[in-house]
């Protein structure tokens, strides 16, 4: 028999799926008003990362120092910290390419700078890794396959604390089961981020499904907003920002709340300007591939082959809307 917190799951997931239903028209759903600029710079936790003209502020470290992450998350963390505090400055990051097995040690991090934790290590975090393929006890990486199943064991196993300061996940795949697992487990990271695929629009609830494939360079990887920022509501956690193309940052509400009264704390959507109206990446290569993702609602309810069928749906209005936009683009052309 399920669980309590199984059947909790259970329930959060139908109520999704009847909203969704009831706001579904027949063949397209409706598309989320957006509004034509971002207002974050007005409210709370905006703040802390944009200036006055609503630009990122975080761009270079208030020391200079240099940025070692994709973009600017990890300017992000140093701004973020430094507004709600640490508990116990731990951090785990798993799901990024090593791209040299043979390179050991500060030289193996010094090829992979792109780690969202690189920083944080070097100002005294306490820092794990996980992948893979790759294992080198001398910076803490550990060889392990993480899935939803055992991922919160694995960071027992670890000596994780319940309540670590930061976890990345970056794994082009199954994102939204393996934050589902961590959090299924026990675990309640003060901060997490965490890739989205940002072919979707902020209401879809697409995901990858639950067993891992390699990422073919193609848009089925990862999972939508909607579907991480479902699961990180189921948990109480909130949206504070989010990396352009590339990752949602979220703090437990607890925190949040403590420095940043709800009342004035940016919504879900605030942070969603853009999101969806941009494919990054190509079609699925594949019939096969492109089956690979599902309804996450439906897929928590087990009910397998509606999930994909849905998803199949979600994709089919995506073409839709490409090929609006591609017609509308030839109509505006000077003849």
């Amino acid at each position: 028999m399920p669980g309590s917190e199984s059947l909790l799951l259970l329930a959060l997931a139908s109520t999704y799926f009847l909203i969704d239903s009831c706001n579904a028209q027949q063949t397209l759903s409706p598309k989320p008003t957006l509004s034509p600029k971002p207002t974050l710079k007005r409210k709370c936790t905006a703040n802390w990362f944009f200036n006055e003209n609503g630009g990122l502020q975080t761009k270079t470290m208030p020391d200079g120092s240099i940025i070692y992450s994709q973009t600017y998350q990890d300017a992000v963390l140093m701004r973020l910290f430094d507004m709600i505090g640490t508990r116990n400055r731990y951090c785990v990051e798993f799901g990024f390419g090593y791209v040299d097995e043979d390179l050991h040690g500060a030289a193996l991090l010094l090829k992979n700078s792109g780690l969202n934790t690189r920083r944080l290590k070097e100002v005294g975090w306490n820092s794990t890794f996980f992948d893979a393929v790759v294992a080198d006890p001398t910076i803490n990486l550990k060889r392990v396959v993480l899935t939803q199943e055992n991922i919160a064991d694995e960071f027992r196993k670890a000596g994780l604390p319940l309540e670590i300061d930061y976890v990345s996940i970056d794994v082009d795949s199954i994102e939204a089961w393996l934050l589902l697992g961590l959090l299924q487990g026990g675990y309640r990271p003060r901060v997490f981020s965490v890739e989205f695929n940002t072919a979707f629009r902020p209401h879809d609830l697409v995901s990858h499904q639950k067993e891992w494939h390699p990422w073919n360079r193609s848009m089925v990887f990862g999972a939508s907003a909607g579907t991480l920022n479902m699961v990180a509501t189921m948990f109480g956690y909130k949206l504070v920002a989010r990396v352009r193309k590339l990752d949602l940052f979220f703090v437990r509400a607890d925190i949040l709340d403590a420095v940043c009264p709800p009342s004035i704390q940016p919504e879900y959507m605030d942070h969603m300007h853009g999101v969806g109206s941009k494919i990054l990446h190509g079609p699925p290569k594949s019939t096969e591939e492109a089956e690979r993702l599902v309804d996450f609602p439906l897929a928590l309810m087990g009910l397998t082959d509606a999930a994909r069928k849905k998803a199949q749906l979600t994709l089919q209005e995506m073409g839709v809307r490409i090929g609006e936009r591609m017609s509308k683009k030839r109509s505006t052309r000077p003849g």
